[in-house]
């Protein structure tokens, strides 16, 4: 018998055997799991079992290495394609590409992807930063869909702002981003 258990009989009155008894099945109780390499264990109520949660992964390039967006923005010949990706990879229309973030015209846009012009230096930042805030929304609300649902709403991390709106600036963008970082380490409010 322990002191503990020699404690609690005398002064819960309760027999030395269930006390030993409790204190075994305490033992075997972890408070946590074992997790593998690259999760962590949360709960999302305190009296729930805790579940692993996989750690987000790495920040996208853009975000890590400014340097090479602007090698690439002064260089814009090295990703011919960089609309049609940008187009493929956010879902957003041309239309609304060309006038809300870009704010040229549409026609102008178009001349962009058929033609094959170089783009402005904005053009091309702003694209490869929405490419990369797009591969974060994905990776953060698992499906296209769920992350652009998201994106025209008032969001709470940009100050009530529908994020969709701030996309015409690199700042607006990188609100936006934070957001997301926010949501994928928990913070959701």
């Amino acid at each position: 018998m322990t002191k503990l258990s020699d404690f609690l009989a005398t002064h819960l009155d309760i027999d030395a055997l269930t006390i030993e008894k409790l204190i075994e099945k305490h033992k075997k109780i972890k408070p946590y799991k074992e997790s593998e390499p690259g999760t962590e264990w949360v709960a999302a109520d305190p009296f729930v079992e805790y579940r692993a949660k996989p750690k987000p992964k790495q920040m996208n390039i853009a975000y890590q290495d400014k340097a090479r967006i602007v090698d690439f923005v002064h260089n814009p010949s090295t990703y011919p394609r960089l609309l049609e990706d940008l187009l493929s990879s956010t879902g957003l229309t041309s239309k609304f590409l060309a006038e809300q973030v870009f704010q040229i015209t549409p026609k102008t846009f178009a001349k962009y992807r058929t033609e094959g012009l170089p783009l402005p230096a904005r053009m091309a930042e702003l694209s490869l930063k929405l490419i990369s805030l797009y591969s974060l929304g994905v990776e953060v609300f698992s499906s296209l869909e769920s992350f652009n649902r998201w994106a025209h709403k008032p969001e709470y991390g940009v100050f009530d702002m529908v994020p969709v709106s701030l996309y015409k600036t690199v700042s607006g963008i990188d609100m936006v981003h934070d957001a997301l970082q926010m949501i994928a380490f928990g913070a959701t409010a």
